[in-house]
């Protein structure tokens, strides 16, 4: 499933199994917090992985946002999309900005709240520090991120001593690379289990005491695809006192601004936010060369069970694999074989053999591969887009065979470990390949200047209203388009027409775009964009509030804070012009840069 027009299409229906999701949350499952959709909310955000969450779990903690109706619309099930399809990695890349170490030192304070969130809330998702080790297998690349390191040492020098640049043959043995040419352990870095921490996050917003049983103030609808998004004209737009008050809010409340189209009707919102990552420019068209969907793939591998050491057990690091082949980058992280073993849940509930539900079959989603439950001591392993296509593809529903014997084979090169042990599957011709208990594709977001896009929308940027003329009621589920139909607006995929711009009032929100680097920024970007929305509603202005990217973004101090969003993020126009500048992400082919994660 390809872009038309250059635009993503829909999340697939029926994606390919991910490791990650074979223990879901019974609450999400087809998850929908009231029977039909309300015709009104405050905030809809549309997409609930880690950007989602973040956004509601931030609306839900600040008293400004008190009362708000939260409306969360997700295509398929909850955290199903890229969080629950990456790596397991949380890593901050320190050396990939060294010229601008607000992105590294931002990443480093998304790692932190991350951590203390799981800390303060006892989430349980297998979250493990453990230093990362990126790999260099090319002279040139090595060279490079030396010379990153001399930069941060002149203009961070903080972040550049959690950094250790290794050289010499006997610890890149011990680090287990021994066929690299250097490496650069970091820390600190983790390892968790993405949709684990998703789903506690989501399901505590929704087992929270609300106004009312019948009227919460979060509510998430899960298969409910968002086909079109379009401005309401500031003409047309409904006063206040028609849209009721709720039981939570005391007065009407205000107009609103946008109306969303989905297979089970539409609805109107204030304000929205889109977490939508690859799939952004099925909404926005105007973002189509901006944030372009790439396909990544992923496995779940099991080490070798020969009694005899391997360097493929007990990892003690999580790894990036750079320059293994010409604009290759793998990553791998190895879950610990022992912590099943203090959890008693997780082991009762390992559920049935292929083709069985999860849990028992209480999820009714099958289990595809080759029957085995998640025992511990799996390598995550990911990579290998070289072998196969990716860019501009939208469709997770399959797994590429050549990246997946890729994917079996590369890390008994990559770690010394070919002449490998019993575990291994031997073909006819010799070669050796690890047994994949799982393996999946997941879409990321890949941004045209390799930054993630963070912000209200510019109106320039924002779907443009309908043409008075044609501005029909809202449908009705029955009349509803086709689930991968245009927006009825215009057929302009670029910036709306001069007249248009100023019938858009605002309220549009963006945080996607994150090139295969989410976890070490998504969570902060929500929470980001959530400031920036409860600053303009709170009559400080779109302006202002986008004016205080790069200021602090959580308490509002006015102070440089470590979790400052960087400019660098802010969704500008001067930006979209200087992107447009550079090469598109398809034209980069096979070079694009993965972070290190679907």
């Amino acid at each position: 499933m390809s872009p038309k027009n250059g635009r993503a299409t829909l999340p697939t229906p029926n994606p390919s199994f991910s490791f990650w999701h074979t223990e879901p949350s019974p609450l999400l499952l087809r998850h929908r917090s009231t029977r039909d959709l309300p015709p009104y909310a405050d905030v809809v955000i549309v997409g609930s992985g880690i950007t989602g969450a973040a956004a509601a779990y931030h609306l839900a903690h600040d008293e400004r946002a008190k009362g708000m109706s939260v409306l969360m619309l997700e295509a398929r099930e909850a955290c199903w999309g890229a969080t629950g399809r990456n790596g397991g990695h949380c890593q901050p890349l320190l050396l990939s900005h060294p010229t601008t170490p607000s992105i590294p030192l931002f990443e480093l304070s998304n790692y932190r709240a991350i951590q203390s969130l799981i800390a303060a809330h006892a989430i349980d998702c297998e979250f493990v520090v453990q230093p990362s080790v990126r790999a260099f297998y090319s002279v040139a690349l090595f060279a490079a991120a030396e010379a990153n390191i001399a930069i941060l040492i002149e203009t961070a020098p903080h972040l550049a001593a959690l950094l250790s640049v290794v050289r010499d043959r006997p610890t890149l043995e011990r680090l287990r690379v021994p066929n690299a040419v250097g490496a650069v352990v970091s820390q600190p870095a983790a390892r968790l289990w993405p949709y684990k921490l998703v789903a506690r996050v989501l399901g505590d917003l929704l087992t929270a005491p609300t106004a009312t049983d019948s009227t919460p103030s979060f509510n998430l609808q899960t298969q409910t695809p968002v086909t079109w998004l379009a401005a309401i004209p500031l003409s047309s737009s409904a006063p206040a006192a028609s849209v009721p008050a709720s039981p939570s809010r005391a007065t009407p409340a205000p107009a609103p601004r946008w109306e969303l189209q989905t297979p089970r009707g539409a609805l109107r919102a204030r304000s929205v936010i889109l977490a939508t990552n690859a799939y952004t420019s099925h909404l926005l068209p105007t973002f189509a060369d901006l944030i372009v969907p790439v396909r990544g793939q992923m496995s779940a591998l099991l080490p070798p069970r020969d009694p005899t050491p391997s360097p493929l057990r007990g990892l003690r690091h999580s790894y990036g694999f750079l320059g293994a082949q010409p604009g290759q980058h793998d990553y791998l992280v190895e879950r610990d074989e022992d912590e099943d073993e203090e959890r008693e849940d997780y082991l009762i509930q390992r559920g049935g053999k292929g083709g069985e539900g999860a849990r028992g079959g209480l999820s009714g989603i099958a289990r595809p591969g080759n029957g085995r439950a998640p025992g511990g001591g799996e390598l995550l392993f990911g990579g290998g887009r070289s072998e196969g296509p990716s860019i501009g593809l939208c469709d997770d529903g399959v797994a590429d065979e050549r990246v997946a014997r890729y994917l079996r084979r590369a890390l008994l090169r990559l770690m010394g470990a070919e002449k490998g042990g019993q575990g291994m599957e031997r073909e006819q011709g010799g070669t050796e390949e690890l047994e994949a208990t799982h393996e999946w594709t997941g879409i990321m977001g890949y941004s045209r200047d390799g930054l993630p896009w963070v912000g209200a929308v510019p109106a320039s940027l924002a779907p443009p209203p309908p043409p008075a003329s044609s501005s029909p009621p809202l449908p009705t589920s029955s009349s509803l388009p086709n689930a991968n139909s245009p927006p009825p607006t215009t057929t302009n995929t670029h910036e709306p027409k001069s007249e248009e711009r100023s019938a858009i009032a605002g309220g549009l929100y963006i945080s996607a775009g994150y090139t295969g680097h989410g976890m070490p920024n998504a969570w902060l970007c929500g929470k980001a964009v959530v400031e920036m929305l409860l600053a303009a509603d709170a009559s400080v202005g779109n302006t202002r509030a986008q004016d205080r990217v790069g200021d602090t973004v959580g308490d509002g101090a006015g102070e440089e804070r470590d979790d400052a969003l960087p400019a660098a993020y802010a969704v500008t126009e001067e930006r979209v012009r200087r992107a447009r500048m550079r090469l598109g992400v398809g034209m980069l082919g096979t070079g694009v840069e993965a972070a290190g994660a679907v």
